[in-house]
């Protein structure tokens, strides 16, 4: 058996994971993501920006 605090949607449909909603404790986290002004963010910045979009928003 084993225990983990994962963030909605980061174990996509496994169907052999069990959910429970996790009461009684703060569970929202900042997550900030930065890029520089000078220049655009290259293609695995833009992917990753991409999946923070799809998966914890």
């Amino acid at each position: 058996m084993g225990v983990a605090l994962l963030p909605r949607g980061s174990t996509g449909h496994d169907t052999d994971l069990v959910s429970l909603p996790v009461t009684g404790a703060d569970l929202n986290w900042p997550i900030s993501l930065a890029t520089p002004g000078s220049r655009a963010p290259s293609a695995a910045a833009r992917a990753f920006e991409r999946l923070v979009d799809q998966y914890l928003w």
